[in-house]
C-alpha cells in the first residue's frame, strides 16, 4: 500500500487496432486470423514484464508473425508509444494490440480511419486482466486529501468522460460485464 487510491476515474482496457478498410472483425485472441496476419504489440522489458497480450498471444503458440515495438527510451523518435498506431496506419503491421488510452489518442490523428475493439475477455488465462480501473494515489495518510479528490471526481465526473472522450481514451462502464463489449 504505497499510495492511497481515489475512486477509479475510468475503466479503459485494450483494444484491437486495425484499418477501417481491412474490415477484420477480430473481437478475441481465439480468432484465427491472428494466425496471419502481422501484429504489433508493445514490448516493455526481458524481465517479464510485457503486457498482457503478448502473453495471450504467447498461451496460443501465435509468435511468428508478431513485430515489436518499443515505448520508452527511444530518443529519435517523437512519441514512440504512437509508432504502433502509426504502422497500423501505414499498412506495416495488420493489428496492433496496444492498452487502450494509447490507441484512442494516436488513432485520432491519423489520416486513415481505424477500428478500435476491445479485446475480449477481459481477463486471460491464467490470469492477465485486459480492464484496469484507472484511480490517482496520494500519500499515505492523507485521508482528507484522498476524501477531497473523490468528492472532486464524484462532481465533475460528467467533465472528465468529456475529456476522456475527446482525448479518444475508450471507457468500459461500471457495471458492463467484462466479458461483454
Amino acid at each position: 500500500e504505497m499510495v492511497l487510491a481515489t475512486k477509479p476515474y475510468y475503466r479503459s482496457t485494450y483494444v484491437f487496432a486495425y484499418r477501417k478498410s481491412a474490415n477484420l472483425q477480430l473481437r478475441s485472441f481465439d480468432d484465427p486470423a491472428l494466425r496471419q496476419l502481422r501484429i504489433g504489440l508493445h514490448a516493455i522489458g526481458e524481465d517479464g514484464a510485457n503486457p498482457p497480450p503478448v502473453h495471450a498471444l504467447a498461451h496460443r503458440g501465435i509468435i511468428n508473425n508478431v513485430v515489436g515495438f518499443r515505448m520508452f527510451d527511444v530518443e529519435s523518435i517523437e512519441n514512440p508509444q504512437g509508432r504502433i498506431i502509426d504502422a497500423v496506419a501505414t499498412g506495416e503491421i495488420d493489428v496492433a494490440i496496444v492498452w487502450g488510452p494509447f490507441a484512442g489518442y494516436f488513432a485520432k490523428g491519423q489520416k486513415e480511419q481505424l477500428e478500435l475493439v476491445p479485446v475480449s475477455p477481459a481477463i486471460e488465462p491464467p490470469g492477465f486482466p485486459f480492464v484496469y480501473e484507472i484511480s490517482m494515489g496520494v500519500r499515505p495518510g492523507e485521508t482528507a486529501l484522498k476524501a477531497e479528490f473523490d468528492e472532486i471526481l464524484d462532481r465533475r465526473r460528467r467533465d472528465v468522460r468529456r475529456i476522456l472522450d475527446e482525448y479518444g481514451v475508450p471507457q468500459v462502464q461500471q457495471g458492463e460485464s467484462d466479458h461483454d463489449f
